[in-house]
């Protein structure tokens, strides 16, 4: 679903746009209009909206101005700019700003149509492209972690090796103290989901080496890491949707995400649905 927010002063530019983007797009939200630049910055902060239509002409700080306060926090947001005949050669300005586009007043349906739709493809096209460069990222940390976990088991082979086993039953008991490390970590998990914490803060937690951590997890739960911390996410954002106490934004706050967006996306992949769609599947059982 895409975020939408309207900024116009005139109350019936915003209307007119409402009913051209609800009646042409189903997988488009308005979430927020405002009546003024300053509104419209503090809408923003709020909202997060992946596309803004901004009007320039406006009480208070003008559009433009408003955009540049804006960008300093949100610049993937695909901005619309909307202007009088009599202030195209000002919007113009909108360009270094990073405006994908300027339509003319009174606004011709086809045209933000046409708008609306290559902002939509622009925004799904970044998207795609995070979310394989965070793949990547994990891949290739989860490579790095397996060949530096080799190393530390090869050092924790000798380390057995030295140490006096008790008789015939040492691979027990070495299979053991393996199986009782992975239980405290998925217990440290499980208590610390909601917090920013890292293959390292769980290995210095139970008092073992990252590389041995990882190579250890992997075998005993078939998953990485971020895999099983991932899995204890959902599953907890899950149970949140299905209640009505929190908005999407608290519940990726509250689960260990801060950017809701990243949160859509991740739940998106697993669940095959939003965290938005999920949550009004189960309102309507």
């Amino acid at each position: 679903m895409y975020k939408v927010m309207i900024t116009d002063d005139e109350k019936v530019a915003i209307d007119s746009l409402k009913f051209i983007i609800e009646k042409n797009f189903s997988d488009a939200e308005i979430i927020a209009t405002a009546r003024s630049g300053r509104e419209a910055v503090e809408k923003v902060k709020e909202h997060d909206p992946d596309i803004l239509f901004m009007d320039i002409h406006m009480p208070g700080i003008n559009g433009l101005e408003a955009i540049r306060e804006i960008r300093k926090h949100h610049s993937r947001t695909a901005v619309i700019v909307l202007t009088a005949f009599d202030q195209f050669e000002y919007a113009k300005d909108a360009i270094n700003l990073g405006v994908m586009e300027y339509l003319l007043k009174p606004v011709n349906r086809s045209k933000v149509v046409e708008v609306v739709a290559r902002a939509m493809d622009r925004i799904r096209e970044e998207k795609e492209k995070q979310q394989k460069e965070l793949e990547l990222r994990e891949q290739l940390k989860s490579a790095e972690e397996s060949l530096k976990a080799l190393q530390d088991l090869r050092g924790s082979a000798a380390h057995f090796t030295d140490t006096p086993a008790p008789g015939p039953q040492a691979p027990e008991y070495q299979g053991y103290k393996a199986g009782a490390l992975t239980r405290r970590a998925k217990d440290y998990i499980k208590a610390n989901f909601s917090k920013t914490i890292t293959l390292e803060d769980v290995a210095r937690e139970i008092h073992v080496s990252p590389q041995y951590l990882s190579k250890l997890f992997k075998d005993e739960t078939g998953e990485n890491f971020i895999e099983y911390l991932t899995g204890i996410r959902i599953r907890n954002a899950k149970s949140m949707l299905e209640g009505d106490e929190l908005s999407i934004k608290e519940i990726c706050y509250n689960i260990g995400y801060s950017d809701p967006n990243y949160f859509s996306r991740i739940f998106k992949k697993i669940v095959g649905v939003t965290p938005t769609e999920y949550k009004d599947e189960r309102q309507r059982q």
